[in-house]
């Protein structure tokens, strides 16, 4: 939980600090080889140091994203009419909506599946987009990441194995 972005606001604390210890006389007045001062290098050594380190995470990260949500979007942009565009779609987050092109609603804390049909249907839900995450937010439904186990509301319209999603469309019975 505690991730690099939750930490953010400690740069001040740590940078001013830093900055005191470098900026003091006699750091600043040192010299190495009786010309190069020493915070200048201490400084510059840091800089390069970090931006090593973090080229080197973000070359790492760069493609951990959801892979599973750009195919499932891909397959929407080719299968589905441009009439669904704008339709509700309920997912843990929000980026599910966006790269659908869709509204997105909130997918509910609820327990049972009839919970879950009756917010969907308050929601005027047309879509639901279910993957690993929501799967480890909501181990009651986990069972949806398995299209083959779609309940008659629920109708599957295309899923990932590797990471598991599934996008279904939601038909409420009459």
């Amino acid at each position: 939980f505690y991730g690099e972005r939750f930490s953010l606001f400690l740069v001040p604390a740590y940078l001013l600090p830093a900055l005191w210890v470098l900026g003091r006389p006699q750091w600043l007045h040192a010299k190495l080889w009786k010309t190069v001062p020493i915070g200048g290098v201490i400084l510059i050594v840091l800089i390069l140091w970090t931006g090593i380190r973090s080229h080197a995470y973000n070359r790492e990260m760069i493609d951990s994203g959801p892979t599973e949500l750009l195919q499932i979007a891909a397959w929407a942009e080719r299968n589905l009419p441009a009439e669904e565009r704008g339709k509700v779609l309920v997912a843990r987050k929000p980026h599910p909506g966006y790269l659908l092109r869709m509204e997105w609603s909130y997918f509910p804390y609820v327990q049972t599946y009839e919970e879950l049909l009756t917010e969907l249907r308050k929601s005027n839900a047309s879509y639901l987009y279910f993957g690993l995450m929501e799967a480890g937010m909501r181990p009651q439904f986990q069972y949806l990441l398995d299209p083959s186990r779609a309940t008659p509301e629920l109708k599957p319209l295309v899923y990932t194995l590797s990471p598991p999603a599934v996008l279904y469309r939601i038909e409420y019975p009459k």
